[in-house]
């Protein structure tokens, strides 16, 4: 097969293609896919990302580039497989595909549909060609992009696509100037950031402006002193007043204000005197920490410490111990007793301890995590501008609320009960997933006790987009599923293959008519549909739509004494399913006579629920 085909490029093609030029990554040709579009052909919308019925799919043999918007595209649909079916199918639309590659020149990730070729809808539209089983089909393709020019992109030998590089005349990949090239200004085909113009000037003007060294030194003729310079020069040369109090610098100047002050701390009273030998000695705390060298500890600040070190005690649980109010301790705390409660809060109801692999906590009823606040006596209470953030009581645990009523209560404070974020909500009703839900359609991905529908547990699908129509629920039960009571399927269960309706005229004598189905596999329910066009002969039958429902699960063959059908199931296989109209009629009916000889019929199909 040889032809020029000019196809509808997909949404996804042109994305990752403009992906690929902004990344080290890049695309080839990879494969073609081959489809019966279900024997109608359509109008090929961008956004699809899949063949209406894709059937075969084979590598890509060769790519040879013509010019810059044709490629000659070649591949072999081979015989079957092990395990495939030879069939033979109409083609009525093909695919091409792109495989996403690395910059060390690796496949990465699967292939996607980059272009759709089909035959325009119509019962008269003609296949493009047909592919008979058990022989092989040359694919040759000159593959057209017509809204795909020079001046925008070009392929390679490798057919690998390029973005052509932005010039003043025309725009395209710009490439952003390094500050050599800002500096010599010689490119005329690069881009300069404002950050980099402001680093160029800087850096090309450093050397003009003197610093305050060199404004001290004054011999350079060729730089100049900014108003900023000659402050920061002046001020490097007047005198601190510790410069000043030491009296060492000779190269520095004192001003009025600073010999003043220098002045003034040389002059000391009896009162500061009394000060400073108070500084020197340790206080209670600084004793007990013993991590400091130049001060001195008092008799009687001896023996404050050696009185506080001794409270470490070596007195057992249960004996009365010494009460010290207001400890502060500089530094860590260790208890070298183990398996007993070790810090008794008030009393030994309330405390902190340790057991075997385990560091518990114990209260005499309650525990309680807030948020600011200030302390009260009132039970389950933050105090003043405080917070609850979680409790734990009688087993309960409550977020958010004070009060958890059940095992695990959740305050509706701040749960969503619609839009999905990155956050997992939880409320008094529902619960609304986060994750790969965020920014997904409201109430997507979603369970709640009757928020949608009253007095029923409700379960919402994920959505893959902002529509409802796109959620969906996938449940696996290998070892099967029971539902005891009614099931009702608001839209029913959408068959695996639809024959659509077939008109078929009045012919004397037995006529077989075939049906080609996708399942490749018998199917587990089959459903026989009739409708009237208009000509009926019987009475009661005049103008009626569906006339007669045949359904039959696993077999080939309908008969009824009251309901006799003038056609049946002749052949029914993995690909195919063969009706036969006996006689000079196609139907009859419940009652004498009431029969048409010309109609419509339609078959749908179910593979059954294992999978």
């Amino acid at each position: 097969m040889s032809n020029a085909l000019t196809p509808v490029i997909t949404n996804q093609g042109r994305e990752a293609l403009m992906n690929g030029f902004s990344t080290t990554s890049n695309y080839r040709f990879s494969h073609v896919a081959l489809g019966n579009a279900h024997g109608a052909g359509y109008d090929i919308d961008p956004s699809i990302t899949s063949l209406e019925n894709e059937l075969q799919r084979v590598a890509i043999e060769s790519v040879v580039v013509q010019d810059s918007n044709r490629l000659h595209i070649t591949a072999v649909a081979g015989l079957p497989q092990d395990g495939e079916e030879e069939n033979a199918y109409d083609i009525h639309e093909i695919g091409f595909f792109l495989q996403p590659i690395t910059s060390g020149g690796m496949e990465s990730g699967e292939p996607l549909l980059f272009a759709v070729y089909a035959t325009k809808p119509g019962d008269d539209q003609k296949a493009l060609m047909t592919k008979e089983p058990g022989t092989e089909l040359l694919l040759a393709f000159d593959l057209l992009l017509p809204d795909m020019s020079e001046e925008d992109y070009k392929f390679d030998g490798n057919s690998y696509l390029h973005i052509r590089s932005a010039n003043k005349e025309m725009a395209g990949l710009v490439r952003l100037a390094e500050e050599s090239d800002v500096v010599s200004g010689e490119a005329d085909n690069l881009a300069v950031t404002p950050l980099g113009v402001k680093s160029a000037i800087t850096n090309a003007f450093a050397d003009r402006y003197a610093d305050p060294q060199a404004t001290m030194k004054g011999k350079s003729s060729e730089q100049v002193v900014t108003p900023r310079g000659l402050k920061l020069t002046l001020n490097s040369r007047l005198a601190s007043s510790d410069e000043a109090l030491a009296g060492e610098a000779n190269d520095k100047y004192v001003s009025p204000l600073t010999l003043s002050s220098v002045l003034d701390e040389q002059a000391v009273n009896p009162g500061d005197m009394q000060a400073a030998l108070i500084n020197q000695l340790a206080d209670s705390d600084e004793a007990l920490a013993g991590d400091i060298d130049d001060k001195a500890v008092t008799p009687a600040g001896l023996k404050a410490t050696l009185k506080a070190f001794n409270r470490s005690s070596t007195k057992k649980p249960g004996e009365d111990s010494e009460t010290v109010q207001d400890l502060a301790i500089n530094g860590s705390v260790n208890f070298k007793a183990s398996g007993v409660q070790m810090i008794n809060l008030r009393k030994a109801d309330y405390g902190i301890g340790i057991q075997k692999g385990t560091q518990y906590f114990r209260s005499e009823k309650n525990f309680a995590w807030y948020a600011r606040g200030v302390h009260t006596d009132e039970e389950l209470t933050p105090g003043k501008r405080g917070v609850v953030q979680m409790v734990l009581s009688e087993g309960n645990l409550g977020i958010g609320t004070k009060e958890p009523k059940s095992t695990l209560t959740i305050a509706n404070k701040e749960g969503k009960e619609e839009d999905p974020d990155a956050d997992m909500h939880i409320t008094a009703n529902s619960i609304l997933f986060g994750g790969h839900n965020s920014g997904k359609y409201a109430h997507s991905a979603h369970i709640s006790a009757g928020l949608h529908v009253s007095n029923s547990l409700n379960i919402v699908g994920m959505s893959s987009d902002k529509s409802s129509n796109s959620r969906k629920i996938d449940m696996w039960a290998e070892g099967g599923m029971t539902i005891r009571g009614q099931v009702n399927i608001t839209d029913g269960l959408k068959p695996d293959y639809d024959s659509n309706w077939h008109h078929i005229t009045d012919t004397k004598g037995n006529k077989e008519y075939t049906f080609k189905h996708n399942l490749k596999t018998y199917p587990a329910i089959v459903q026989l549909f009739a409708k009237s066009d208009g000509k009926n002969n019987g009475k009661s039958l005049k103008d009626k739509k569906d006339i007669r429902i045949i359904s039959f699960l696993g077999d080939c063959f309908h008969n009824s004494d009251n309901e006799r059908a003038g056609f049946s199931c002749r052949r029914l296989t993995t690909t195919i399913i063969k009706l036969l109209r006996p006689g000079h009629h196609i139907w009859h009916g419940r009652e004498s006579n009431e029969y048409f000889n010309s109609g419509y019929i339609r078959i749908l199909m179910w593979k059954g629920f294992a999978g």
